[in-house]
């Protein structure tokens, strides 16, 4: 049996953010995954506002057409969203149930690129205590973890798990970015490499990041209460 090899952050569902603008592209990245050993991939469109969620069964509807070319590849979809941090600004969290993994407690967090929101480690804390499991997506482009790496230790610290991406491995030699994400990866404290694709070409990317850092991932706990409803816990690798 082949190993698993899950995309966790990937904007391949057709028409409803900056990724995939039609079925024929997403294809294109079915196959592309394919070709790099992705067996799991997790849609993550952009969630930004509450309104999007009122038409959630296009995102589910997106989704089974999705599968249906997926199940050509050997590729097996699951439901999510990149949840941008603006999302919790009331501190109601009932959406995550639309939002996280497959009906999981884990879900992909986008944070704000230049500062850190207020009140953003209340926002982390009740995260906790309500049983979720944020997973901070491309660390490495945020500004104050570039300037300080030890941020992330505040993340971990509330039961967080980070994701790079591998566009940021391999970007400018001697880019902020690529140096905080090897880093990140290099001392152990991320869990995740992912394509964070908005097209095909993003798996060659993917594939050679894998490669190389795999090893170096962290496995995330899996279990207990952070397995959620369904006991779902996302793959390292």
């Amino acid at each position: 049996m082949s190993e698993m090899r899950c995309d966790l952050h990937c904007h391949l569902l057709p028409g409803v953010d900056d990724g995939a603008q039609d079925f024929s592209q997403t294809e294109a990245m079915l196959r592309a995954a394919a070709r790099c050993g992705v067996t799991d991939i997790v849609a993550t469109p952009h969630l930004t506002k509450p309104e999007q969620l009122k038409d959630l069964q296009k995102y589910r509807d997106l989704l089974a057409e999705t599968q249906a070319l997926a199940d050509a590849h050997g590729i097996r979809m699951h439901r999510g969203f990149e949840v941008n941090y603006r999302m919790f600004s009331g501190l109601d969290f009932s959406f995550l149930g639309d939002a996280c993994f497959d009906g999981s407690t884990y879900f992909l967090m986008e944070m704000p690129t230049r500062r850190l929101f207020p009140n953003w480690d209340v926002v982390l804390s009740k995260l906790a205590l309500a049983g979720y499991t944020p997973i901070i997506a491309h660390p490495e482009r945020y500004a104050y973890v570039q300037e300080n790496p030890a941020m992330v230790e505040e993340f971990l610290s509330f039961g967080c798990l980070l994701q790079v991406d591998a566009e940021g491995l391999y970007g400018s030699l001697f880019s902020s970015e690529r140096i905080t994400a090897t880093n990140l990866v290099r001392h152990g404290r991320v869990h995740f490499i992912a394509s964070d694709a908005h097209g095909p070409e993003a798996y060659r990317l993917y594939e050679r990041a894998m490669r190389k850092f795999a090893p170096l991932l962290t496995a995330p706990p899996k279990g207990g209460k952070k397995g959620g409803r369904t006991g779902y816990a996302p793959s390292a690798h």
